[in-house]
């Protein structure tokens, strides 16, 4: 036997599953609610269909408007048993008037109960599902490579005929079929044949190709500063291309990551041009040019450190940006210059220009000098960037064992990243990945030739759907080779211990010592670390850490040493701009000082 379905939709899609489980109760002023032999998989979505359940807290204004009430509630549920492939089921309902037998309806003394009953019956799967354009016939030539099924686009033979399932690949096969060149593609209807004997529905759609179409003018709204230069180099269709909205979306995505503009928006037209092509309109707002900022931080072993900066973000009109810095810290003192070019030469490249002059007086060095940097950066793939350039690091340096010298040094340093992380400071998943090599040359009381080396990973992993428990690791390595420790100037070898590192031990406290006890720096360095981020009562969080760190006074790491561990528990407040951290460390190891304590560290982000 078969049924025709006529219509698909009315509820809620849920996964598969058989098992009937236990009622569902609800209980509020006015009755009780039981909802009984539901599939495991339908259950949310039966709660958030039901009026009886939402409407439990609202005065009850009789035993015959509950009666209403629960039988619409029984179509309601039907129908959502029929968006999940439970085509045969039936919902029905009783109501237990408790001791209201003999007192007037509306005023019963006891507490009404009703009872719902669902009887699911066999979840139907889908069968074939066709595709049939109904004004193929009218193209010249008919296009041969349209999907001919649902199959494809997620709606597999043999999965639950769960009717969510079925409409998000239709929009998935107009989003398909849109991207070769038909703008004005839409689906008209759908036939759905459930067969009541074998438990399988077949479904077949019905769709208006239109006309194919070509990209045709663009013409750009709303820009004051900007040159028009800036948006035609980035542009990603020419005119007369077959219209492909993914380019559109490519070039959207190029233009917000420039920061240049607040809104960023295409439109196309409503149908073709005469000649027709498809005209298009993008239509921009331009972001505020100029802005400032200040930022704060203290940890017990550092001290206090302010961060200041005014940037311009569209000095030329061609997005090129310009930003100077200032820091003043109890340890480090600094000024910065940072001039980017986007769009250098190519959309997907730019040039930096920086200039660093920084003070800075630790327990292992101390540094006067400046740093002049070029760099090419370009972006291989959305995920994917390299960055190679020169330096010349200019600094006098005076290490706690070695007397003061000038190091004059010229470097070559190139980068690999990869990030595909789903938030720039607050990452709920994905893997940002860098790795980098940077040749030296120079003199540093006398010439010298070194590499340093590094690379380190972070992966966040989200442990729950509403981004509510977070667990992030990360680790790094690092190696410099091609001269011995005490050639190599104090600022330039590994430290450990901080914020940024290892907490619960002091800033660069993890370090290879001198018989006198101090801190020569190392060749090599291995670290790690884990975090546990539970978000709580809106915009409160906990995070429970641990973070360990080795440096070797060798190229590699020398496992034979012990690691130095720090554990502590963080407390975050989340703001729009991001969370405002304080950490409580203690070293689970003991220091080489000898001295445990506990240390804090206060700024605004996460950890890593």
């Amino acid at each position: 036997m078969v049924l025709a379905v006529l219509a698909l939709g009315g509820g809620t899609g849920a996964a598969a599953a058989q098992d009937a489980t236990g009622p569902e109760t609800g209980s509020g002023r006015g009755y009780e609610v039981r909802i009984d032999g539901a599939p495991e998989a339908v259950r949310e979505p039966l709660r958030q269909a039901s009026q009886l359940l939402a409407r439990q807290s609202e005065p009850l204004a009789g035993i015959s408007a509950l009666r209403r009430r629960a039988r619409a509630d029984t179509e309601r549920l039907h129908k959502v048993m029929q968006a999940n492939g439970y085509f045969e089921a039936t919902v029905t309902f009783t109501l237990d008037l408790g001791d209201a037998a003999a007192v007037p309806p509306a005023v019963p003394p006891g507490v009404p109960v009703v009872s719902v009953q669902v009887d699911p019956g066999p979840q139907f799967t889908l069968g074939e599902t066709r595709v049939i354009y109904q004004d193929a016939a009218a193209l010249a030539p008919t296009p041969a490579d349209l999907p001919r099924s649902l199959a494809d686009m997620g709606a597999v033979t043999g999965a639950p005929a769960v009717a969510k399932d079925i409409l998000d690949a239709e929009k998935a096969l107009i989003a398909d079929i849109r991207r070769r060149g038909f703008a004005f593609v839409k689906t008209d209807g759908r036939r759905a044949l459930a067969d009541v004997d074998a438990h399988i529905l077949t479904v077949t759609t019905f769709v208006v190709l239109g006309e194919r179409a070509r990209f045709g003018d663009l013409t750009v709204e709303g820009l004051e500063r900007t040159a028009p230069e800036f948006i035609e180099q980035r542009r990603t269709f020419a005119r007369g291309e077959q219209y492909d909205p993914q380019k559109l979306t490519d070039m959207r995505a190029d233009l917000v990551r420039t920061s240049v503009f607040d809104v960023v928006r295409f439109d196309t037209a409503p149908e073709l041009a005469a000649d027709g092509t498809l005209p298009v309109t993008l239509t921009v707002k331009e972001s505020p040019a100029r802005s400032i900022g200040l930022g704060g931080r203290y940890s017990t072993d550092e001290g206090f450190g302010i961060d200041a900066f005014w940037e311009h973000r569209n000095l030329g009109g061609k997005g090129e940006d310009l930003r100077l810095a200032i820091t003043l810290g109890q340890i480090e003192q600094g000024l910065a210059a940072i001039y980017r070019v986007n769009g250098f030469r190519r959309a997907d490249q730019a040039l930096e220009l920086d200039l660093i002059l920084a003070r800075e007086d630790t327990n292992a060095f101390n540094r006067y000098g400046f740093v002049m940097s070029a760099a090419l950066e370009r972006e291989i793939t959305p995920n994917w960037t390299v960055r190679g350039g020169l330096l010349a690091d200019v600094a006098e340096v005076d290490g706690q064992t070695d007397p003061s010298a000038t190091a004059s040094l010229v470097g070559m340093p190139l980068q690999a990243r990869y990030d595909n992380t789903d938030n720039a400071l607050d990452p709920a998943r994905g893997v940002r990945l860098q790795v980098g090599l940077t040749p030296y040359g120079g003199h540093f009381n006398e010439a010298l030739v070194f590499n340093a080396a590094d690379a380190q990973i972070r992966t966040y992993a989200q442990l729950a759907d509403d981004k509510r428990l977070i667990l992030a690791l990360r680790a790094a390595i690092g190696s410099l080779h091609g001269a011995e420790t005490d050639e190599i100037p104090a600022d330039k070898r590994f430290y450990a211990g901080g914020a940024d590192t290892v907490r619960g031990f002091e800033f660069q406290d993890i370090s290879p010592r001198d018989e006198n006890g101090d801190r020569l720096g190392g060749r090599s360095f291995l670290g790690g670390g884990a975090e546990l981020r539970w978000r709580f009562r809106g915009n409160f969080g906990l995070v429970p850490f641990v973070d360990a760190g080795l440096v070797s006074d060798t190229v590699y790491p020398d496992f034979g040493e012990d690691m130095q561990v720090g554990a502590g528990l963080g407390f975050r407040y989340y703001t729009p701009v991001g969370p405002l951290g304080i950490d409580v460390a203690y070293p689970v190891t003991r220091p080489i000082n000898d001295s445990r304590k506990v240390l804090v560290y206060i700024k605004l982000g996460q950890a890593f």
